[in-house]
């Protein structure tokens, strides 16, 4: 009789053993489902990145090849024109005057417009 409350006591020692080692084992799988989960989501990130820096990469490359592209580098990098064109150069000095001038102009128009009333600005914006 008392081998069998030994028997019972040693049954339910490895049942509570092997219970604790499967729970451990399931924790475990757990954190390592949670950990590949963070690579793939982070995988998928770069993925996304990757295709747009490849969209980007394959618009520059379609801009590249155009013969806009060809023309407008040869007009900027080698000073290149088309026949009957004319360029004009201007002097850091005549930059300065000419973009004074707009500021002055521009700051005119912008105080003008500022003693305009509410219905003024609307009857010059649509009959004007």
């Amino acid at each position: 009789m008392w081998y069998k409350v030994l028997d019972l006591k040693i049954v339910r020692l490895l049942v509570s053993i092997l219970g604790i080692y499967i729970s451990f084992q399931m924790v475990r799988n757990i954190w390592t489902l949670w950990g590949a989960k963070s690579r793939v989501d982070e995988a998928a990130q770069n993925l996304k990145e990757s295709e747009l820096k490849n969209r980007m990469l394959s618009d520059e490359l379609k801009e590249v090849d155009s013969p806009e592209f060809a023309e407008r580098q040869a007009r900027e990098k080698l000073g290149l024109v088309k026949e009957g064109e004319v360029i004009f150069v201007l002097s850091p000095e005549e930059i300065k005057k000419l973009a004074d001038s707009l500021r002055e102009a521009y700051r005119q128009d912008d105080a003008e417009v500022k003693e305009l009333t509410n219905w003024q600005k609307w009857r010059k914006y649509f009959f004007e």
